[in-house]
């Protein structure tokens, strides 16, 4: 799956272990902000909050939704739980993201 999730990020032209904001999510997706804003409210797609009003998408999010696609009502049992919730700050999550690549 990683090779597929690093084909799709070289073909769209985004880096899988980087933080992107709603509005460059839905850019890469070719969607609407309205619709990616429904998705997430939704449910069936993965995100990191990092506070009330900051949500951000890491690539390899944006590259399984691509590959999976959304609102097919067939959510993969991989997306459940589908939320991560992280109270940290930018250099823990710059070590997290190194720790995920090791």
């Amino acid at each position: 799956m990683n090779g597929m999730r690093e084909a799709v990020a070289r073909e769209y032209g985004f880096v899988l272990f980087r933080q992107y904001g709603e509005e460059q999510a839905a850019h890469l997706l070719n969607v609407d902000l309205s619709t990616l804003k429904r998705w997430r409210a939704e449910g069936p797609i993965r995100y990191v909050s990092m506070g009330p009003r900051k949500i951000r998408y890491l690539g390899i999010h944006i590259a399984d939704m691509l590959l999976k696609g959304v609102g097919s009502g067939e959510v993969p049992e991989a997306w459940i739980p589908n939320r991560c919730v992280l109270a940290v700050s930018s250099s823990q999550v710059r070590s997290l993201v190194a720790d995920l690549g090791r």
